[in-house]
């Protein structure tokens, strides 16, 4: 047996590598104990206090330091063996890394769990959802930068010139920016939406050619679903380059109707229609913010033109009130014999 354990394998003796597989077991085992102390103790402390800060950090830390007591006694295992100079240096390398690897991951899981616990308080606050452009942006741009700097720490504690890579890689930098400037564009364009605030989710807007409501905004993107009930993915981008009409900014939206009659109606009749008009917003004041107006406004060139002008509440469902009002007023007025007008043109023929 004493001969066994002496015999070498791979530079070292059986006993050591024996020696080496337990420090490694013996940190598995103390990383799983740090995990449930962490688990069962130190978090129930923790939530005893009258911050938050401490849970966070707390609960952000346990699966990295498990992974970090483990590296730790990889490393501690392999400073047991014996290698040869060109190995041992492999190996620094791998630690190397493999640290800043752990320690980058920590800071991203700690940052995150910060920004969403406080920006997402104040979105809450001030926009209904913790789930807002902001959070959304600020998380990506902080794992990013985060990961970038690893990245560069990384590679500089191993050896590489950061600085003549980083000056290789200009070309390449300018290429890949000039490729993605329209993701870059959309993305800037989604946090302005955020700060600025030209719309919310669930307002209706009109934008070029688009009239709807917005379902979603994104951080390269914005859906609206259009009053004919399609779905529009627009990119936050756009928004900087067009005027964007808000229905909802305001208390009400305000509808005005122009009715035409034929000249052939009386003076009675006219008064008939107007009527037939303010009876229609009566029985529509539920969803007016005003009373209904109706007047005679002008006599055209070949008809005569009522003006109908209501204040409509912002409702989702205010085309399909329009749309009731206009089939009353359809309705009603050819039950009264009223007469809608169209261009016509009369020629007059005279006999020699």
């Amino acid at each position: 047996m004493n001969k066994f354990l002496h015999s070498e394998f791979f530079h070292n003796s059986i006993e050591n590598w024996l020696i080496a597989l337990g420090i490694i077991l013996c940190a598995i085992v103390f990383a799983r104990l740090i995990y449930r102390i962490i688990n069962f103790i130190v978090l129930q402390l923790t939530s005893r206090t009258h911050t938050k800060l401490d849970d966070i950090i707390v609960e952000r830390l346990r699966k990295p330091s498990v992974f970090g007591i483990i590296l730790l006694g990889l490393w501690s295992a392999f400073e047991y063996l014996q290698f040869t100079p060109k190995i041992d240096k492999t190996i620094d390398k791998a630690f190397a890394i493999l640290t800043v690897f752990i320690l980058t991951w920590l800071i991203v899981r700690i940052t995150n769990e910060l920004l969403k616990e406080f920006l997402g308080a104040y979105s809450l606050k001030n926009y209904g959802s913790t789930d807002t452009p902001l959070v959304r942006v600020s998380q990506q741009t902080i794992t990013t930068l985060v990961w970038g700097m690893g990245i560069v720490v990384g590679l500089n504690n191993i050896g590489f010139d950061v600085g003549a890579l980083i000056a290789g890689l200009g070309i390449g930098g300018l290429a890949f920016a000039l490729a993605a400037q329209h993701t870059i564009k959309n993305m800037f364009g989604g946090a302005v939406l955020f700060f600025d605030k030209p719309f919310e989710v669930g307002d209706r807007i009109i934008i070029d050619e688009f009239d709807g409501v917005v379902t979603d905004i994104g951080i390269r993107r914005t859906i609206v679903r259009t009053l004919e009930g399609r779905l529009v993915t627009i990119p936050n981008g756009f928004f900087s380059e067009k005027a964007i009409v808000n229905f909802s900014k305001g208390p009400f939206e305000r509808i005005v109707s122009k009715i035409s009659l034929v000249y052939s109606t009386t003076p009675e009749e006219v008064e008939t229609a107007i009527v037939i008009l303010q009876e229609i917003g009566k029985e529509k004041r539920e969803f007016l913010a005003d009373d209904a107006v109706a007047f005679l406004e002008n006599l055209s060139a070949y008809s005569l033109d009522l003006k109908f002008i209501y204040f409509l509440k912002l409702r989702l469902e205010n085309p399909r009130i329009r749309t009731e009002i206009n089939t009353e007023i359809l309705t009603r007025f050819n039950h009264a014999g009223l007469k809608f007008a169209y261009p016509t043109q009369q020629i007059i023929v005279e006999k020699q």
